[in-house]
């Protein structure tokens, strides 16, 4: 089964609000809070709409249990994302390979449950957002 179909169908962290305030290229697709111990992987996926020159443009903030001071920030690499493209980051790259039998594209401390608010930026415009649930 296609990594992506596996994704969608173990989704335990549901996204109960989702919102875009700017035109973005890339959009916030899912979140996973995955099946192994501690609900790992923990898996945010984003989609690439329109090309991408430099994607090092964009990060991913995690407010921890709705706070409104970000826990953790995912600076993307400076590199080219293709329309069509997913784009996953994964909390621990082992326990993604376990599961999924691939690697992600790319690697931060984004342990996301709960009521935890993930944001994504283009410079300081938020231009997608969701919070979790449980």
């Amino acid at each position: 089964m296609h990594v992506y179909n596996r994704m969608l169908h173990l989704f335990s962290a549901l996204l109960i609000s989702f919102g875009v305030s700017a035109q973005s290229d890339l959009v916030i697709t899912g979140v996973m809070d995955g099946p192994l111990s501690g609900g790992t992987p923990k898996v945010l996926e984003l989609y690439v709409m329109s090309d991408v020159a430099d994607a090092s443009a964009y990060k991913v903030y995690r407010y921890s249990n709705g706070g409104s001071s970000a826990s953790s920030v995912y600076t993307f690499p400076a590199i080219a994302l293709t329309a069509g493209q997913h784009y996953t980051i994964a909390s621990d790259s082992a326990k993604y390979y376990a599961f999924f039998g691939s690697n992600a594209d790319g690697f931060g401390s984004l342990y996301i449950n709960g009521d935890d608010i993930v944001e994504l930026r283009m410079g300081s415009d938020t231009v997608a957002s969701c919070r979790s649930g449980s």
